[in-house]
């Protein structure tokens, strides 16, 4: 492996660490989205006050304000993988055959085909 691949290698690790980074921030804001509706449920259940609807409002803010802000997180990573298998696709540094070497092996975690054309995105979630 020369150089420049391990570059590419790098490039996508990166990526692919921040979709997964993304899948976790979105089930632990659901999960504390949770406890907290579980809380007001337990607070509200006497008569409704002050607190329940502070944690009410806890609740949405962090189950959902959570949830975007993974969505957001996860738009970068796949625009990181989109980017590369562009500078990928258009390199002028290797050739054919090492272009699908990188962009099966390091992207998508397949064997390159002998009749694929390296061009467009073959980003894809992990």
């Amino acid at each position: 492996m020369n150089e420049l691949q391990d570059r590419y290698r790098d490039a996508y690790r990166v990526a692919i660490a921040t979709v997964q980074l993304a899948k976790t921030i979105k089930i632990v804001a659901l999960v504390v989205g949770a406890a907290f509706l579980m809380l007001t449920a337990k607070v509200g259940a006497g008569e409704w006050n002050f607190f329940s609807a502070a944690v009410l409002a806890a609740a949405l803010l962090s189950g959902g304000g959570g949830y975007v802000i993974a969505i957001i997180v996860a738009s970068l990573g796949q625009m990181m993988g989109c980017q590369l298998d562009a500078a990928v696709s258009t390199s002028v540094l290797s050739d054919t055959g090492e272009k699908q070497l990188i962009l099966r092996q390091f992207r998508l975690g397949e064997e390159p085909h002998a009749n694929d054309t390296p061009t467009g995105c073959y980003w894809r979630r992990p």
